[in-house]
């Protein structure tokens, strides 16, 4: 039973982490192609200033920008702040917290596991045990 809750952490984890990086790359993409459309910057151009906008780096604003890339500059300030920050702060807690390497330990045993052929598991192999199995 507590393998099976442990099964359903682990999905439940990589889950959050799939939605995180999805939201991610939706506020880059929407920034992008929106800063593409409305000012007419090239895609890396629109690309860059989105990665700008939501790593806080701030960069100047260009001059003659319109009024509608503000607003979708103000979106992406707002959405893609909060986003990317929540999905750094998350994945920072896996990995201080220790549950990437637990993740990736138990991987490797289940791998090690999954690749062994003939094997006999011997339960309650104590001190009388070990005689009979050596």
């Amino acid at each position: 039973m507590a393998h099976r809750k442990l099964v359903e952490f682990e999905k439940m984890r990589v889950q959050r982490m799939l939605i995180l990086l999805v939201l991610v790359s939706f506020v880059i993409g929407f920034g992008t192609f929106a800063l593409h459309y409305t000012e007419g910057w090239s895609l890396f151009e629109a690309f860059f200033f989105t990665l700008i906008t939501v790593s806080t780096v701030g960069y100047s604003i260009p001059d003659e920008i319109s009024t509608t890339s503000k607003v979708v500059i103000s979106l992406l300030i707002a959405s893609g702040i909060s986003i990317v920050l929540y999905a750094l702060t998350s994945l920072t807690s896996l990995v201080v917290e220790g549950h990437f390497q637990d993740y990736v330990r138990k991987r490797r045993i289940k791998r090690m596991i999954d690749n062994m052929k003939d094997h006999i598991i011997v339960v309650g192999a104590g001190r009388t045990g070990r005689h009979t199995v050596f």
